[in-house]
């Protein structure tokens, strides 16, 4: 036995069986949950090439699979990104136990997140992008229609990350010739060009994020904030591990001057757009573009600080845009236009939802007793520290977010309406209540994260 076995053929094998079954949507996502919340715990409990005792037999997991001539290897430090993929996974799945979703989404939403445990895990990492690109490829029926129609903004989204592929893996056969030979200076700033245009495309970097806010339109919440999570953070991590291998890469400092205006840029760009927008449905998007933004900017504050910003914001991004997209998925239950002026009162028809929407949107802006707010407070000293001409463009971007939070807060307080409509059932209270606890619970005392930090941190030594 062997952990690519466990950990990307299992999951597989399932994620076929679950499309056999899809019709029995219940079924599907309580199994998808199951599954997740399986691998997931496993993977911080087994240890990987070290022998296991089970009263009378003794077996060890293996850590690679070879698969025509490449390998499969899932080290231990590297197993704390399945916890965390998988454990995405089972907050995303469990929502379809109380509201209806297309019979494909957890099938399809199990193998795309086994798609990115085999990316980052194949050696030598450079198929990573190849087997990226296969996952985009999945993400189309993913986010397609009802009647199998492929809206502008997943045609965008595709043509972007098809685009990035060649650009990245030009770049990578680039540097892995300086294994063998010095690189030189042209040689390095051609492949940094590349590499950074490449990621750009992946991760939605500006110009090229347009299809965020579309396909924050065009397909259900739950599609878009799977995809927003999910896929940003298998692009960081390709990312990371480009800069941990490649000493000439990470000594290289336009790229971290670029990281740290572009996602400046990206948080502004974000705010002010949010400020203007008209359609509650596309605030996900906004907000993904702000976490996305955030996350660059600490990337780009080289060393060992940014690197701790980076690890600990991955849990509130996730948890912020769970909850967003699935107060979403109520209000669009309940309202269908989710034109602004349109939810005059809103908040004493559903609640609960209303306020996990607009405390997520808050969370994102970094508020007091939010997960983001220790994350930004660090953000905001790191910069005094290194560059604190960066701060005032930075404040400017969440206080247009914020300013978005606080008109949305005063139109949904306004008046008392919507009688008419269903509510919310005591399943998505409960759910929506335990999982803003849990992330106020973060928010307050942020040194729980601490352990997955320092086991994020353990992978990337030459970055800290």
């Amino acid at each position: 036995m062997n952990a690519p076995l466990i950990w990307i053929v299992f999951p597989l094998v399932m994620a076929f069986i679950l499309f056999l079954i899809r019709r029995r949507q219940r079924l599907t996502a309580a199994v998808g949950t199951f599954i997740c919340l399986f691998l997931s715990l496993a993977s911080l409990a087994v240890e990987v090439d070290v022998p296991i005792k089970t009263g009378f037999f003794e077996f060890t997991i293996r850590n690679e699979l070879l698969v025509l001539g490449r390998s499969f290897s899932i080290a231990a430090s590297e197993q704390v990104w399945l916890a965390v993929l998988y454990g995405a996974g089972a907050f995303w799945f469990v929502w379809l136990l109380f509201i209806q979703q297309r019979p494909i989404y957890v099938p399809l939403g199990l193998a795309i997140i086994t798609g990115m445990v085999a990316a980052i895990t194949v050696k030598p990492f450079i198929y990573t992008a190849l087997i990226l690109e296969m996952v985009t490829i999945s993400y189309i029926p993913f986010m397609a229609s009802e009647d199998a129609r492929v809206t502008k903004g997943v045609l965008r989204f595709l043509i972007y990350q098809t685009l990035g592929m060649p650009l990245l893996l030009f770049a990578g056969w680039l540097l892995a010739g300086g294994e063998i030979s010095p690189i030189s200076g042209a040689s390095l700033t051609q492949s940094a060009v590349m590499l950074g245009l490449g990621f750009a495309l992946w991760f939605g970097v500006f110009p090229f994020y347009s299809w965020i806010p579309m396909i924050s339109e065009e397909v259900s919440p739950l599609v878009s904030g799977f995809v927003f999570s999910i896929h940003p953070l298998a692009v960081l991590i390709f990312l990371m591990d480009f800069l941990n291998t490649y000493p000439w890469l990470r000594e290289f400092p336009a790229l971290y001057i670029a990281f740290r205006w572009l996602g400046l840029i990206m948080i502004i760009t974000g705010g002010l757009w949010s400020v203007f927008e008209q359609k509650a449905i596309k605030m996900i998007g906004y907000g993904a573009l702000i976490s996305s933004g955030l996350a660059l900017l600490s990337l780009g504050i080289r060393g060992e600080g940014g690197m701790q910003l980076l690890t600990y914001s991955m849990l509130p991004r996730m948890l912020s845009l769970i909850l967003l997209s699935c107060s979403l998925v109520v209000m669009l239950k309940n309202r269908l236009g989710l034109q602004i002026q349109d939810l005059r009162g809103y908040l004493w028809k559903t609640p609960t939802s209303s306020a996990v929407f607009l405390l997520s949107l808050f969370s994102l802006a970094g508020v007091p007793c939010l997960p983001y707010f220790p994350f930004l407070t660090g953000l905001l000293i790191e910069l005094t520290l290194r560059s604190s001409g960066l701060i005032i463009p930075l404040l400017i971007g969440i206080i247009l977010f914020l300013i978005n939070g606080y008109r949305l807060l005063n139109i949904f307080f306004k008046g008392k309406e919507f009688s008419e409509h269903e509510g919310e059932s005591l399943a998505v209270r409960i759910l929506l209540v335990f999982l803003l606890t849990v992330s106020v619970f973060i928010g307050i005392f942020p040194s729980v994260l601490q352990p997955l930090q320092t086991q994020l941190l353990n992978q990337y030594p030459f970055l800290l």
